[in-house]
């Protein structure tokens, strides 16, 4: 999965421990799902690369705006950076 040829099923379960860590989510142009369903407001152009590659930030306390009450809100359209962490 780390090499990119496929997805890795990542039972995170009840942990939200990446999704509260300051981290940006790196995603790529050819996320078109995930894109979908991450408001354009909350992605960045990604420093250093090209066109297209995005990040998704994190909010004034260090978690993904796409944690809602404690969960992700879009665990089934979630970035690869996500799927593969």
């Amino acid at each position: 999965s780390l090499l990119g040829d496929a997805d890795i099923d990542v039972p995170c379960g009840t942990c939200t421990a990446c999704c509260t860590s300051s981290q940006f989510v790196h995603i790529e142009p050819d996320e078109a799902d995930t894109l979908a369903h991450v408001p354009a407001a909350l992605r960045f152009a990604a420093p250093g690369l090209p066109k297209g590659h995005v990040v998704l930030g994190y909010d004034e306390h260090g978690r993904c705006p796409m944690l809602v009450d404690g969960a992700c809100s879009i665990y089934e359209h979630r970035p690869r950076t996500c799927r593969t962490y």
